[in-house]
């Protein structure tokens, strides 16, 4: 027994398996880990800061000096230069040498006391959109506040109005506002889980589609190797989302239950999509190329970066039968806001129905292959029986 054991596993075959499982361990630890890392590493700044900007002040005043360096001494902006050429701008710009260029025409200051409503032109690069909109938030307050400051102490100065009374003049209408669940604007918060998931879901369906054996026998083997692998799957999410929160400060709010539950259900409907891929394709590479391909568009109709509200109609259909869709989301918003459960149990739902669905057509393909197997094997032994009667006769 024991020889016949050592010789149906051979070396080859010791090779092979641990070659499969040093793979699975690096497509669902390693890789998935290190991005996580990696991430959290490149962007721990948490928001853009010290972004290059060049000023050209043609008035050279105390006022326009004094603008300034209310923009060198802002944590957002990094004044790269200094110049009296407006051309100066678009050439910083367009050489990568400035992402954000300020004008102060030459008659500012003189225009400011004759009360004739000088204009500071800025100039953004719109090539980064977050960059810019992080530059043009902030250069609103900076030139707000001085705009409110210079007003006041002229009312104060020419008028004689005492300071508390000169501020109500000056601002007859207070507006506040409040950025509720990322009061920082962390883009780390708001974009690394759904990157990670868009990592980690193709290393999911590409497991699911190579654990399947092309000569399965029983269809309980199917599900019992969809749940194994879906729960190592999410034990693979969950560790690297913890390092994020761990190690990089990304927060978690919301209901630990919903998070864990929604991760398990996610992870066993991708692994359940990778092996239903390799049920229909006979070849297992190209079955495992076809389910990494199959949730590739996940990464652009997921609605995680771009809202899917404002998408096309159609491409917003389409994104709500993606499951990335029914799980990024969620669980960006169970990071980031006190929910429980409660709120992401519509979700939660969705992901159930999916793998049911995912599991009802896996059913019907793999009897179907079986009913085909056994009638070509009918078709092929009476062929087979045909011929020896002819070669008999």
């Amino acid at each position: 027994m024991k020889e016949k054991i050592k010789a149906w596993i051979t070396p080859r075959d010791w090779i092979a398996v641990l070659k499969k499982t040093l793979m699975i361990f690096l497509m669902l630890f390693v890789i998935p880990i290190s991005s996580s890392f990696l991430f959290g590493y490149n962007m721990q700044a948490k928001q853009i800061l010290n972004i290059p900007t060049i000023v050209v002040d043609r008035d050279e005043s105390s006022f326009s000096r004094m603008i300034t360096e209310e923009i060198r001494s802002n944590e957002i902006f990094d004044i790269v230069s200094c110049s009296r050429k407006d051309s100066d701008i678009q050439e910083f710009i367009e050489q990568g040498k400035a992402m954000v260029g300020v004008i102060i025409p030459s008659s500012f200051s003189k225009d400011l006391v004759e009360g004739k409503g000088p204009k500071i032109l800025v100039f953004y690069d719109g090539s980064q959109m977050s960059v810019t909109s992080a530059a043009k938030a902030r250069m609103t307050e900076i030139l707000l506040t001085i705009k409110t400051g210079y007003l006041q102490k002229v009312m104060e100065g020419k008028l004689n109005i005492l300071p508390n009374e000169s501020i109500k003049k000056v601002m007859p209408m207070y507006f506040t506002y409040r950025l509720l669940n990322n009061p920082t604007r962390n883009y780390v918060n708001f974009l690394i889980p759904g990157m990670l998931i868009t990592i980690l879901q193709v290393g999911l369906v590409m497991i699911g589609a190579d654990c399947v054996r092309e000569k399965e026998k029983y269809f309980i083997l199917y599900m019992l190797k969809a749940l194994f692998w879906g729960v190592l799957g999410a034990v693979s999410i969950i560790t690297t989302i913890w390092v994020q929160f761990h190690y990089f400060g990304v927060p978690y709010r919301g209901s630990v239950e919903a998070g864990l539950k929604l991760t398990l259900i996610y992870s066993i409907g991708m692994v359940s999509l990778g092996m239903l891929v390799r049920l229909i394709i006979p070849s297992k590479l190209f079955a495992t190329q076809m389910a990494a391909i199959s949730v590739l568009p996940s990464s652009i109709l997921g609605g995680f970066t771009f809202p899917l509200m404002a998408m096309p109609k159609l491409f917003e259909q389409i994104g709500e039968f993606l499951p990335y869709v029914h799980y990024a989301e969620p669980l960006r918003d169970l990071s980031m806001k006190a929910i429980d459960i409660s709120y992401v149990a519509k979700d939660m739902n969705w992901l159930a129905r999916f793998v049911i669905y995912i599991w009802m057509i896996s059913f019907v393909v793999f009897f179907m292959k079986k009913i085909i197997k056994i009638a070509w094997k009918k078709l092929r032994d009476k062929r087979q029986h045909k011929d020896n009667i002819e070669v008999v006769a």
